[in-house]
């Protein structure tokens, strides 16, 4: 300890130092107690002392004064009983006073008691002596008093011998009362010398205690003085050397250095031992919470470093705001919305919206959603720093949950393009690719709200379904991408003959609908039809060349012809049936009559499918005859249908329905396959038999396995390629045609022979002819049928005989009927005839093998 120097039997005191602090300072504050209880009752036994000597003092003044105050009362009495003689004298009552042994044995007794109260007198010496002057006084001038009253009664009363005996008393009483006084006197010296001595006794004793009881005092209050002294400077050094100790290893604790340690005293085991113990536990513990933290501190940087990277380089935009402020933002913000960070930091929120409705709407919902603990979610646009809006998907959260004033995160990906995407899919799902009309799904859902407006509103609505008539025509002639051009203009025409609240569809291929909602009349809906009719009647370009279409419309009225979307729109499609029936170009409106045409429709495609499963189909064989030779030297396999209940089936009933269902594509590798397995029975029974002409329908030549299929049956038949010949129509050249003439050279590398069927009917381009590996034409029988009425129809059937001779093609002329049709091919020159003249289609046990009319003709 620096600051305290204690004596060497203190600091080295094994006692002293083994104690614990807590026991030392018990122990000193016992002997602190102990020497001021010490001191304090000496002080009490010397203030006892001093109090006992001074209430002698008291006692014996007290006693004094008590004498005092009887002598006064004697000399009171006195006086009293002179002014009573005086009185009595005056007023002649002296017999009051005459018994002289009464008023002297009263004065004795009084100095009795005086007597008896000053025997203890001790301090009492200049009163008692200032008593006896004043008595002496007192008492001398009474008697001279006496002396010259008694005096003055002699001179005036000398005569009464009553006065005179008077005299003589007062006289004896005077004398008595001087007598009283010598005694008093007496008493008062006794009493004087008494008090005296005791009085200097006293003074003597008093002085000498105080003497002592102020070295007792004083001595007493230095001992304890000490011992607190030396009390305190113990504790002082006990406890200020190990906290002066354990202040600089706090010190150094505090400033980082953390190996400093506190020696541990294997000899005094006292709280500051403990203390050292649990100071280098704390430091141990330090140093390891330090090396944690160290460590946590570096991994912390790293894993700081690592989500910055990955912040900085997130593919969203990534803000923070506090109070609808920027405070901070990442790589990818500043690329979407163009601000960089100093720019944008403090910026209001309110600048990446487009408007502040826009902004309100956003951050009213998202804040609330927020301050609930929950995560936002949005859709929203957005403003570019340059302008520019954009579509971003918005997510925020609050930092601290429910705690929004706190900041938020805030996450913007661009979806730009995926909403474009999705608008394209939902265009593409409701609309119709090509003339941009809704499409059949749209179309269903604006004919249910349209059903259920109506019926709540108790009126009426037309359905118009439109189907172009021939169009067929227009893909084989001008090809699919002028078929499509011309939807496209019937399209525009068509939304040009509607009111705004109407809804134009297109079904598909040729199909349209019209949804007339709200009518006030049925015949409201003819005129829209009539419309139409006038509308398309107008000559339409396509393709450099004038055309001309014609619709067929059929219309049916809810509620009157139906209650829901199924029957409203099969009566509309069975009414346009019906107008196609009645010559085309014209409109019809629904009648239950037109129901018997439409079940039949179903039906007979119903009956189709079951007899595409059960093989229900025939093919029959119809010859072609070699003009020169009139031999029949090939057949063309053409199906037919026999049903149980419709018997057989005329192919312009049953065709159409398979393409339109699809089934032509697997019945026409039927036709394919039972031709290839007949051709054996074919030569068998014809000697003169060459090829066999199979139909290829446009859906066929778009199967990508075409090619194979026909291989594969070539080789499950044994049939060789040249006795089969591929009939294909202008429609199937006209659409790819790249991948046309591509297959087309691989079935004619395989030996097989390609006919077009129908040439001049369609598009007719010679180009075909040159670019396309064609073996044979054939000339349609439209063309045939009036050759002899028609001179056009007759330039045509020659110039394509010219033309395939030209080309080195073989002709072939279909639908000959009669002798002049023959004779006019014949003298053209056509190399082959089929038609009903030589023979009709008939099956394998029927098949027409030679002619039998070569008389007839020949005449």
């Amino acid at each position: 300890m620096n600051n305290v120097d204690l004596p060497g039997y203190l600091k080295n005191s094994k006692l002293l130092n083994n104690l614990s602090v807590q026991r030392l300072l018990q122990n000193w504050a016992i002997i602190c107690s102990l020497a001021v209880i010490v001191l304090s009752l000496t002080a009490v036994i010397t203030n006892d002392v001093i109090s006992s000597k001074q209430d002698l003092i008291d006692q014996t003044a007290f006693t004094i004064e008590t004498s005092v105050r009887n002598l006064d009362q004697i000399l009171a009495n006195f006086e009293l009983r002179k002014n009573n003689i005086l009185a009595a004298i005056t007023s002649k009552q002296l017999n009051s006073y005459r018994d002289r042994s009464i008023l002297e044995q009263g004065i004795q007794e009084q100095l009795s008691v005086l007597s008896a109260q000053t025997t203890d007198l001790k301090t009492a010496e200049p009163v008692i002596r200032n008593l006896e002057d004043n008595l002496r006084i007192f008492l001398a001038h009474d008697a001279a008093l006496f002396l010259n009253i008694a005096d003055n009664l002699l001179v005036k009363n000398q005569s009464s011998q009553n006065n005179i005996n008077e005299i003589e008393r007062l006289s004896g009483i005077t004398s008595a009362l001087n007598a009283s006084s010598y005694e008093i006197e007496a008493n008062l010296k006794r009493l004087s010398n008494i008090t005296d001595e005791y009085v200097k006794m006293l003074v003597t004793d008093s002085r000498t205690i105080s003497q002592i009881n102020l070295f007792v005092v004083v001595t007493v209050s230095l001992i304890v003085i000490a011992i607190i002294a030396a009390g305190i400077s113990l504790v002082i050094y006990r406890i200020d050397e190990p906290l002066s100790k354990v202040r600089v290893a706090m010190h150094d604790l505090s400033h980082g250095d953390m190996s400093r340690r506190l020696v541990e005293s294997t000899v005094v085991h006292d709280e500051f031992s403990d203390l050292s113990l649990d100071f280098n536990r704390f430091a141990e513990r330090t140093q390891s919470l330090f090396d944690e933290v160290t460590d946590a501190k570096d991994a912390l940087e790293d894993s700081e470093r690592r989500t910055r990277a990955i912040l900085e380089n997130a593919l969203v935009g990534i803000a923070h705001l506090k109070d609808r402020r920027f405070i901070s933002v990442n790589r990818k913000f500043e690329e979407l919305f163009g601000y960089e960070r100093h720019e944008i930091a403090g910026l209001h929120k309110s600048v990446l919206y487009p408007s502040e409705d826009d902004y309100k709407a956003l951050n009213d919902a998202a804040y609330q959603l927020m301050a609930n603990g929950d995560t936002y979610h949005g859709e929203w646009k957005m403003k570019h720093k340059d302008g520019k809006h954009f579509w971003c998907e918005v997510s925020a959260k609050a930092i601290s949950e429910n705690m929004v004033e706190d900041g938020t995160i805030w996450l913007f990906e661009d979806i730009t393009q995926r909403k474009r995407s999705e608008a394209e899919l939902r265009r593409l799902a409701n609309f119709d690719t090509l003339t941009g009309l809704p499409n059949r799904a749209l179309f269903n859902d604006r004919l249910e709200q349209g059903l259920e407006r109506t019926k709540r509103q108790n009126g009426l609505m037309a359905l118009i379904y439109i189907d172009l008539d021939r169009f067929k025509k227009i893909n084989d002639s001008f090809g699919h991408t002028a078929g499509d051009e011309l939807l496209i203009i019937i399209s525009k025409l068509l939304c040009e003959c509607v009111r705004g609240s109407d809804t134009v569809s297109r079904l598909g291929g040729d199909e349209f609908t019209i949804i007339l909602p709200e009518l006030q009349n049925i015949s409201d809906a003819g005129k829209v039809a009539e419309k139409i009719i006038a509308m398309m009647y107008r000559p339409l370009s396509l393709k450099g060349q004038e055309i001309i279409m014609s619709p067929s419309i059929g219309i049916s009225i809810y509620p009157d012809d139906a209650k829901n979307i199924e029957a409203l729109l099969q009566n509309a499609d069975s009414a346009m049936y019906h107008a196609k029936s009645k010559g085309r170009n014209n409109y019809q409106y629904y009648t239950q009559e037109m129901n018997a045409e439409a079940r039949h429709r179903l039906d007979m495609e119903s009956k189709l499918r079951r007899a595409t499963v059960n093989d229900d189909f025939l093919l029959y064989y119809q010859p072609q005859v070699d003009v020169k030779s009139l031999v029949v030297t090939g057949y063309e396999a053409l199906i037919r249908w026999h049903d149980k209940e419709y018997g057989m089936v005329h192919p312009n009933q049953f065709i159409p329905l398979l393409e339109d269902s699809g089934l032509i594509v697997s019945v026409g590798e039927w036709v394919l396959r039972k031709a290839c397995s007949d051709i054996a029975q074919i030569r068998k029974k014809n000697s003169d038999f060459q090829s066999v002409s199979v139909n290829l329908s446009a859906r066929q030549f778009m199967d990508n396995s075409l090619v194979d299929r026909i291989k594969m049956v070539l080789h499950e038949t044994g049939v060789s390629p040249e006795h089969l010949v591929i009939e294909i129509t202008e429609t199937i050249l006209m659409d790819e045609t790249e991948r046309s003439l591509q297959i087309l050279k691989e079935l004619s590398d395989l030996g097989l022979k390609l006919s077009m069927d129908d040439f001049g009917t369609g598009y007719s381009s010679l180009a075909y002819l040159k670019q396309f590996p064609i073996d044979v034409i054939k000339i349609d029988q439209s063309f045939v049928c009036d050759l002899h009425s028609n001179p056009s129809d007759a330039a045509i059937c020659e110039a394509i005989i010219v033309i395939g001779r030209q080309l080195g093609l073989k002709v072939v002329a279909e639908g000959v009927e009669t002798r002049e049709q023959f004779n006019f091919m014949r003298d053209r020159s056509c190399h082959t005839i089929q038609g009903y003249f030589f023979g009709k289609p008939a099956p394998m046990e029927e098949l027409v093998c030679n002619v039998n009319s070569k008389s007839l003709i020949m005449s």
